[in-house]
């Protein structure tokens, strides 16, 4: 008896197969990123209006603030370790 061997699947066959079977995903990806190239200038300008938007950027740049802080702390310890394993 003649053991099958799985057949093999060019790069460009699964590319295939899986655009056809998920189209709507890709296509509604591809509308997405159309209309946010095409309307980004406006849709800016309109999401600066919302206090959310607002708070969401200050938490960002608070965040970033903190992690900059908590790498410098760590500076000194690096220095610890590298005496102690010299």
């Amino acid at each position: 008896m003649a053991s099958r061997r799985p057949k093999r699947r060019t790069l460009g066959a699964l590319l295939w197969n899986t655009l056809q079977e998920e189209w709507g995903v890709w296509l509604a990806i591809a509308t997405l990123l159309l209309v946010t190239f095409l309307f980004s200038n406006q849709l800016a300008a309109w999401l600066e209006k919302f206090t959310f938007i607002k708070v969401l950027d200050s938490l960002g740049k608070l965040g970033l603030l903190i992690a900059v802080i908590a790498f410098l702390r760590e500076i000194p310890k690096w220095e610890e370790r590298t005496e102690e394993e010299a």
